[in-house]
């Protein structure tokens, strides 16, 4: 007997498999995630696409209603100023015929009594009205505009002209609000046709009007018009006349369906409140999607050129992957045998040589815990789990304590930054209530400065404050600790506050700075129990950046207030010097020009110059019929301080550039600088004279050795000191004191 022996077929190549599924899985994830995108793409086109046509068909509405609205608005302005009922027949003739010159929309016009009887009437086209207008001077008509309301006919195609043509009555009153008749006129409808065309949508969209029948009123063919053509089985058409019923600001998403001409369109409807008609807006589907259709090209060739570089570079990591994979293969055959002492060899590329000696590590480790490493596991990962939520929670509201920190750090002024804090606070960790007490000069008192909550707006109104000492923020204040008070035990005393009723959770935070507490930051909350010591050490950091803001803010108040104060006194007194300095000094100023520079023995008068020191800003005078030379007379300018003006005159005929003023407004800054610190040179080289002139007298007087000489020679050389001057020294008689 014969055995036959089957040939199992050859698997794959290990480089060959590890080649194809590094392809396939680079070309599944790329092809999931190029879909994905693609469809997220899609719906946004789509909800973009949605609001586009929303938005245009709302405009549209409005332009029609607009055109209802303002035939309402004529008629009842006519009626308004003038009561034609009562009047006599040349005068109801000649009301309505000025009212038909109002508008060309306006065809004919009809005024009837109490009854509905004709008084008068006026047409456009002929003599008489039309059969189709008297047909609408019905009951309906007079009862509807008898209980005081407007009144819209069905539209109505006119037999000769084909054009559709609607009625509009409103009630004629007396002053008392009593009906007296009706006035009634045909309108037009193929003025709505001009008003539609001008409405744009896209590059090929349009816009169509029709009544609640499905009828065309306004579309841009305007020979469909003409020939009553209906729309009821068309798209948004069908739905809008299915669901008349509906609320008047129903606005469906758009779709997509084949328009009048055989094209497919996406469009959408806005239903009008009165007249009961529907504005259509449609674009082509391909105008509609193109940008969709450009990305889905984009994706494909995307996809296809990253699927060949996968390829690729899986068939070159593969090749190299293979060799120790094969060792690695054999040792963890070894291992499910149940030999847990096979040891790899640490060789190959580092990440394969570190997976062997995870290999040998883990063989390791199945020896030492294999007992107990199911409940080890679970151990683990339940302590992870409750640190990572820690962890999370810590780290948001140390998040929210930054963000918080950078707000307030900014700002300087302290009547903003307390309801900024107090804002801030309550939107980063949700809480009901967040106020801010300041403890008074006294201690007595910790006064509420800042609240977000309405209640604590009101308590800022009537100026509430706690005693030190009293309450949980009384007692924070005094102890300068932090506390929390629960809606429980002893604690629910602290909630008993009309003006805060839901509070079920409080605590109070000391902001301190240097050691001393300046006040309370109070925060309540809705939750019972809703504070933990982790949420004191938490917000207590909190509490010490509003503290140092807080202290900034006053600190940066009392400098400006100290820096302006400065100011004030250093322009005082160099004023005050600048005076005695120029009283002191006889050179007025200094002149210079082309042929040399002299000293000014009397001051220079002229208009420029006195503009110049009187509104204290460059004054530019160029040349004129009058004058040929250009002038720019610029203030010396010291601290705000005018002490002088430059007068600079150039050539004939000059023009000067800007260039060449800002180069002259330089050259006074610095020319006043420099002025400045002569007059400071000046001064102190004066006063040197005077304490050397001082030393030497004092010297030569201390020199002398009797009294005769102390007094001769003061008297010398008080003499050679003060050139001119007659000298006595006398001693005071005795007896005379």
């Amino acid at each position: 007997m014969k055995t036959e022996t089957v040939k199992l077929k050859n698997p794959r190549s290990l480089t060959t498999t590890l080649a194809i599924s590094f392809f396939s899985l680079s070309t599944l994830v790329l092809l999931v995630s190029s879909s994905l995108q693609v469809v997220l793409s899609i719906q946004a086109q789509q909800t973009a696409l949605d609001n586009r046509l929303l938005l245009v068909a709302q405009d549209a509405s409005r332009s029609v209603s607009n055109f209802i609205q303002e035939k309402f608005n004529s008629m009842e302005v006519a009626v308004e100023f003038s009561n034609p009922v009562t009047a006599s027949s040349q005068i109801q003739r000649t009301v309505l015929e000025g009212m038909l010159g109002l508008n060309p929309a306006f065809t004919q016009f009809a005024l009837l009594d109490r009854e509905g009887t004709q008084l008068s009437f006026t047409s456009r086209s002929s003599q008489t009205l039309s059969q189709q207008f008297t047909a609408q001077l019905n009951n309906d008509l007079i009862s509807q505009t008898s209980s005081g309301q407007r009144y819209i006919s069905q539209v109505y195609i006119d037999d000769k002209t084909s054009e559709p043509l609607i009625v509009l009555a409103i009630p004629v009153k007396t002053v008392l609000g009593d009906y007296q008749g009706t006035l009634v006129t045909e309108v037009n409808l193929k003025f709505i046709w001009d008003l539609v065309d001008q409405i744009r949508v896209g590059e090929t969209g349009y816009v169509y009007v029709v009544d609640d029948q499905g009828n065309l009123i306004a579309y841009k063919d305007t020979a469909l018009v003409l020939q009553g053509k209906n729309a009821s089985q068309i798209g948004e058409v069908s739905q809008f006349v299915e669901n008349l019923s509906g609320p008047a600001d129903t606005t469906p998403g758009a779709q997509t369906y084949t328009s009048l001409s055989g094209t497919r369109v996406v469009g959408t409807y806005v239903p009008l409140d009165s007249p009961q008609w529907a504005v259509v807006i449609e674009l082509p589907r391909r105008e509609a999607y193109q940008d969709v259709i450009s990305l889905g090209l984009r994706t494909l060739i995307l996809i296809i050129i990253i699927t060949i570089l996968a390829s690729y570079a899986g068939y070159l990591g593969a090749r190299r992957t293979s060799a120790p994979l094969v060792s690695l293969s054999n040792v963890a055959t070894e291992i499910t045998r149940g030999n847990l002492g096979a040891q790899a060899e640490e060789t190959g590329p580092a990440e394969l040589a570190q997976l062997a000696s995870s290999f040998n590590n883990m063989t390791s480790q199945l020896r030492n815990s294999i007992g107990n490493l199911e409940q080890r596991v679970a151990e683990r990962t339940a302590d992870l789990e409750l640190s990572r939520l820690v962890s999370e929670h810590r780290a948001q509201e140390l998040q929210a304590i930054s963000e918080i920190s950078r707000t307030i750090s900014t700002e300087q002024r302290l009547e903003i930054l307390l309801p900024l804090v107090t804002r801030l606070v309550s939107e980063r960790f949700d809480f009901y209530h967040v106020g801010i007490f300041f403890i008074d000069p006294t201690h007595q008192f910790a006064i509420l400065e800042a609240a977000n909550s309405e209640g604590g707006k009101r308590m800022l109104e009537r100026e509430h404050r706690l005693a030190v000492g009293t309450g949980i923020v009384g007692t924070v204040s005094a102890t300068g600790k932090s506390r929390i008070a629960l809606d429980v035990g002893s604690d629910a005393v602290f909630f008993d506050n009309p003006d805060l009723p839901n509070t079920r959770s409080e605590m109070a935070l000391p902001l301190n700075f240097r050691g001393e507490t300046i006040g309370v930051l109070d925060v309540q909350s809705i939750k019972p129990g809703a504070f933990t010591e982790s949420d004191t050490n938490t917000l207590n950091i909190l509490a010490d950046q509003v503290a140092i803001a807080i202290e900034n803010a006053r600190l940066f108040g009392q400098t400006q207030q100290a820096r302006d104060e400065a100011e004030t006194l250093y322009n005082q007194f160099l004023r005050t010097e600048w005076k005695t300095f120029l009283r002191q000094d006889v050179n007025i100023g200094y002149k210079q020009t082309l042929n040399g520079g002299k000293a000014l023995q009397k001051p220079v008068q002229s208009d420029e110059i006195r503009r110049a020191l009187q509104e204290g800003r460059v004054v530019v005078l160029e040349p004129n019929g009058n004058r040929l030379q250009p002038i720019i007379a610029i203030p010396v300018k010291l601290r705000d301080q005018t002490i002088g003006v430059l007068n600079i005159t150039g050539s004939k005929n000059r023009r000067w550039g800007q260039d060449e003023i800002t180069l002259a407004q330089a050259i006074s800054d610095r020319l006043a600088l420099a002025l400045d610190n002569a007059r400071l040179l000046q001064e102190s080289q004066r006063r040197a004279a005077k304490e050397a002139k001082i030393g030497e007298v004092t010297a030569k007087i201390g020199a002398s050795i009797n009294m005769r000489n102390v007094l001769q020679t003061a008297v010398e050389e008080l003499g050679r000191a003060l050139p001119g001057s007659e000298i006595v020294i006398q001693f005071q008689n005795s007896q005379e004191n």
